[in-house]
Parts: C-alpha cells; sequence; structure tokens
C-alpha cells in the first residue's frame, strides 16, 4: 500500500512557505466541510484510504464518491464508517444482494439501517433481502422492516403473523 501524507501548504508569492502534516482530526474536519462534489473525488479517494476511521468516517458520508472509493468504504472494517456508507447514494446504487446480506449478519445497527430503507437499494433483489431481513434472530431487526411501508407488500402480510407482537403491529401499519 502507499503512504498518503496530508498536509497544510502555504505559497506567497508562489513560494512555498508554510508545509505542515495536518492531524487525523484536522483532515477529518477538513474532509466534513470539502464541498460534496464531482471536483472533491481526489480529495475523498485519498481520504478513504487514511488509517483514522474518523477521517473515512466522513468519506462515507459523502455523495459525490467515484465507484472505487466507494468499494474500498465497503470493504472497511470499522463499524462507524460501514453505519454511514449504508446511507451513501452511490453505495445504495451499486450495493449488492452479497454485500447487503453480509451487513444485515454482522451489526445490528447496519441491518437495521438496510431495512429501514430497503427500497432504496438499486441492485439488489429486494424481496430476496427483504426475507432475509424477515428470518433475522433479533425482533428489532425485523420490526425495523415491519415499519417499512416501502418494503416488499409480500414479506409484510408474512410478518403479520411474526411472533413478537410488536412486529406484527408495525407490519399491519405498513400495510395500511
Amino acid at each position: 500500500m502507499s503512504h498518503i501524507e496530508f498536509r497544510l501548504v502555504g505559497l506567497e508569492d508562489g513560494k512555498e512557505v508554510l508545509s505542515e502534516p495536518l492531524s487525523f482530526e484536522l483532515l477529518s474536519t477538513l474532509v466534513s466541510y470539502y464541498p460534496d462534489a464531482q471536483k472533491s473525488q481526489t480529495l475523498f479517494k485519498l481520504a478513504s484510504k487514511h488509517p483514522s476511521a474518523e477521517v473515512r468516517l466522513q468519506v462515507a458520508g459523502k455523495n459525490k464518491i467515484d465507484e472505487e472509493t466507494c468499494q474500498t468504504l465497503i470493504n472497511d472494517e470499522a463499524i462507524v464508517v460501514l453505519k454511514n456508507i449504508v446511507s451513501n447514494a452511490i453505495f445504495k446504487e451499486t450495493a449488492t444482494l452479497e454485500i447487503l446480506k453480509k451487513y444485515v449478519e454482522f451489526d445490528k445497527d447496519l441491518a437495521e439501517a438496510i431495512a429501514y430503507d430497503i427500497e432504496s437499494y438499486k441492485v439488489a433483489d429486494i424481496l430476496n433481502l427483504a426475507e432475509f431481513i424477515a428470518s433475522n434472530k433479533d425482533p428489532s431487526v425485523v420490526a425495523r422492516l415491519a415499519g417499512n411501508s416501502r418494503a416488499p407488500k409480500k414479506v409484510l402480510r408474512d410478518l403479520l403473523n411474526h411472533s413478537d407482537p410488536l412486529v406484527s403491529e408495525r407490519a399491519s401499519e405498513s400495510l395500511r
């Protein structure tokens, strides 16, 4: 892996007069406030490889990242980064059923976030994903799916008979 260094550079009359390394905290703040625009993709791509999860978390919250940067973040090991990436517009356009199922199995909060927004994942088989989430052992995950009126109606109807009363109640409300 290549070594990437972020620096604050100041020029006076075209001559470099300041060159200081940026801390992870300053870089995180910079990425947070940097315009979420296509012209920012180079910074976001480099920052997605930073060792600090705080920096990568900020990149995951940007919707103008390219697919390569998104792919880097999809494979991140930090849960805080993954929690941001599941809401990312590029992720929603490219996430496969395999990746989404892996996330649902990996963490309850990720599973709930995916269940809440299930209809927005463009590539994945939503019915298959909804059935997978509906079979989750944690009723709070299933309740999040049941409370999503945009979830597949077949799955919501099946959840009317769920053993947890809150899940069946939310499914009933979603079907109204």
